[in-house]
């Protein structure tokens, strides 16, 4: 499975980082449990140009694919972006064009403003979104995950 992390400047580190670190996280650990058929997960930081991108609180991050690199993507990540937009996305115009030729008409979805709202887009883009066999994945290393959280914070509060 083919990821691609699309970098611009001044986006927010965390919304590349984190996903990134997850889905690495639950490819090793199903390497780990010799899981087969499993499916390997390539992760990629794309960008309209190769190299450096600064992430608004300062934290460098590499382009090492450009969006001409002939590529096909199961998964697309975009950075959030604080504040207005527009200057980033008219500096990134063949994003948009690339994003059609990677999955056919694209839908931009803005940050959701309550809790609420977030967690239905996270739960409708997890379900609709994420392809099965990845879903499988990452819901098995979730419930382990998850189990392993609940016996840390039952320890903490026997203490």
């Amino acid at each position: 499975m083919n990821v691609a992390f699309v970098l611009v400047e001044h986006m927010l580190a965390t919304s590349m980082a984190l996903p990134a670190e997850m889905l690495h996280a639950a490819a090793d650990l199903a390497r780990a449990r010799q899981q087969r058929g499993q499916p390997n997960i390539h992760l990629s930081f794309v960008a309209t140009r190769a190299g450096l991108y600064t992430s608004r609180s300062g934290v460098p991050l590499v382009a090492t694919e450009t969006l001409e690199d002939d590529r096909q993507y199961d998964l697309i990540f975009l950075p959030a972006l604080w504040r207005n937009p527009q200057p980033i996305i008219q500096q990134h115009a063949a994003l948009l064009p690339w994003l059609r030729q990677q999955h056919g008409e694209v839908v931009l979805h803005a940050e959701p403003s309550t809790i609420e709202a977030q967690r239905r887009l996270k739960w409708r883009l997890y379900n609709h979104a994420v392809p099965e066999r990845l879903r499988h994945l990452l819901d098995s290393q979730l419930t382990e995950v998850l189990r392993i959280r609940d016996c840390a914070d039952e320890f903490v509060a026997e203490r």
